[in-house]
Order: C-alpha cells, then sequence, then structure tokens
C-alpha cells in the first residue's frame, strides 16, 4: 500500500476527528428519540380514556419535560 501524502494525511485525520463527532451527535439524536416515542400519537391512541385522565390528572402542575 502507498504512503500518503501529509496532505492526504492531514485529511483523514481531519475525516476520522468529524465521524467521532458524527457518532456522538447521532447518540445523542437516538437517546433523544428514545425518551420521545413515549408521547407518540401510536402512545397515546393506544391508552384508554382513563389511562389519559388519570396520567393528567398526575401530571397537572408538573413542569413538562
Amino acid at each position: 500500500m502507498d504512503k500518503l501524502s501529509f496532505g492526504q494525511r492531514h485529511e483523514v485525520d481531519r475525516l476520522t476527528e468529524q465521524v467521532g463527532r458524527c457518532r456522538t451527535v447521532i447518540d445523542s439524536i437516538l437517546s433523544l428519540a428514545e425518551q420521545l416515542k413515549e408521547g407518540t400519537i401510536e402512545n397515546v391512541l393506544a391508552k384508554s380514556d382513563l389511562e389519559l385522565g388519570l396520567e393528567f390528572l398526575l401530571r397537572k402542575g408538573k413542569p413538562h419535560h
């Protein structure tokens, strides 16, 4: 395998760092999506009126996340 020039090595290093940052962002997005899925419309529609009413009353007065 040929050796990389200085410019190529610099670009590989830059892209390696960028991939690391992208992984961090993707992990954050996936974590947020996991938290948000509890409030999806499908989950809300799957609950009975009683469940929704109780959740509302128990949450009332508390700050919404």
